[in-house]
């Protein structure tokens, strides 16, 4: 493995070696310390590439003695890495900060174009840490984008992921076959940021498909989870969010039929909205909700799990506690229709069966 130590020089760029290491090598450990990058690291036409660093800092800028820590003092409309055409990668161990001086378009783009060596699929992200030092400094932490080919640029894994201070999104795919992503133990925490996860902001609101387990987060001015047009099954399991707008919330509303699931969350409504919505599910569906926990801490606002497909559309809901003061929380528009097993309301230390 190649190892790649920063200049000893906090002024001097940092970018033309990481590149040069990154083209020419399928092995890179990024030693401690602080690396600076102005131009965009390319990954590209690379089969199982390694890129390493030394841990994580989540200290000052400048500090690196704890571990590798990539700082982008680029433009605002790039990059910090482009996955191109690239399959199977590993990239993990160090942070990327940013900050409202020098503001980040995305710290990682994945894109898949025509003519390249691999379709860029099955790359994972592991133990990073992202953050956008605070308001605009981070547009989106991660973004899948077509690139005129909406093929592959699927089946990413993420595990043990924390994006912090984005202004849009900590994830956001962009295309219908950007499917198949899995999160495992990852985390976002926006800070007037709009969505932890989107699969809403490709052209048409068109986006992929991904599975969520454990973690969590919060802080979004819209919503933790804000899904586009129907396309695979969606599971989102053990999320622990709270300090958000709302939970979930999808386009429409939509004739689309799509299976979304939620299992085991809980989400507070410390800051939800004032309509008291949670949850707005606007495809046909089926939603079903498995063992969730809604609305601890309340801002006053009466919580609701709210149906709004252009037709009729089903919601399934089975053990779920829900701080509510309607007796009636799993609400409907026009035909839609729930089916409810044990699910309790929780208000006033009293616990209500809801039918």
């Amino acid at each position: 493995m190649f190892t790649l130590s920063p200049s000893p020089y906090q002024a001097v760029d940092d970018t033309r070696a990481l590149q040069g290491a990154i083209a020419s090598m399928d092995a890179v450990q990024l030693s401690a310390g602080v690396f600076i990058v102005s131009d965009t690291i390319w990954i590209q036409n690379k089969a199982g590439l390694l890129l390493r660093g030394s841990g994580k800092n989540m200290g000052a800028q400048g500090s690196g003695s704890q571990g590798t820590k990539i700082v982008w003092k680029g433009n605002s409309t790039d990059p910090l890495f482009r996955i191109s055409n690239s399959r199977d990668c590993v990239i993990e161990n160090f942070v990327v900060e940013s900050s409202p001086s020098f503001p980040l378009a995305a710290a990682f783009l994945s894109e898949n174009p025509l003519g390249g060596a691999f379709g860029t699929t099955g790359n994972v992200y592991r133990d990073l840490y992202l953050n956008g030092g605070n308001t605009n400094g981070l547009q989106k932490g991660f973004q899948f984008v077509p690139s005129g080919n909406d093929a592959n640029n699927d089946a990413s894994r993420f595990e043990n992921v924390f994006v912090n201070n984005y202004t849009t999104a900590a994830w956001s795919f962009e295309h219908a076959q950007s499917k198949a992503h899995v999160f495992i133990g990852c985390t976002f925490g926006g800070f007037g940021g709009q969505y932890g996860v989107t699969t809403a902001l490709g052209a048409g609101g068109v986006g992929g498909s991904l599975s969520w387990y454990g973690g969590g987060g919060g802080s979004n001015t819209v919503a933790d989870f804000y899904l586009g047009a129907p396309n695979d099954a969606i599971l989102i399991s053990n999320a622990n969010c709270e300090s958000s707008n709302r939970f979930l919330l999808t386009t429409g509303p939509t004739t689309g039929s799509w299976p979304v699931v939620l299992e085991g969350c809980r989400f507070s409504g410390d800051t939800l909205n004032a309509d008291g919505k949670a949850v707005i599910f606007q495809s046909v569906g089926p939603l079903t909700i498995v063992g969730c926990d809604f609305g601890d801490g309340a801002n006053g606002a009466a919580l609701q799990i709210y149906l709004n497909p252009s037709s009729s559309g089903f919601g399934v809901a089975i053990g779920n506690q829900i701080f509510s003061s309607l007796l009636h929380p799993f609400t409907i528009s026009g035909s839609a229709a729930w089916s409810l097993t044990g699910n309790v309301q929780a208000l006033n230390n009293a616990n209500t069966l809801i039918s």
